[in-house]
């Protein structure tokens, strides 16, 4: 149920805006930090706000997203 939702809310929106607002970034340990933000999405047929954190680690190619979960 879950997902048919999800799926209908997201699909074919004729317009998406993305705001990310007050980032707070902290280190976490050797190599690894995260950063956590308000996220607001919305489009033509679904609005949503919530607060999101990216746990990141350094790898040789970069810093990458380890993890991703809302509250």
């Amino acid at each position: 149920t879950w997902q048919a939702q999800r799926r209908e809310r997201i699909s074919q929106p004729k317009q998406i805006r993305v705001t990310v607002t007050d980032p707070q970034f902290k280190a976490t340990g050797p190599g690894r930090a995260s950063v956590v933000f308000r996220q607001s999405y919305a489009s033509d047929t679904f609005s949503d706000t919530v607060t999101k954190t990216l746990d990141f680690e350094r790898t040789a190619d970069g810093w990458k997203i380890v993890r991703e979960y809302t509250r």
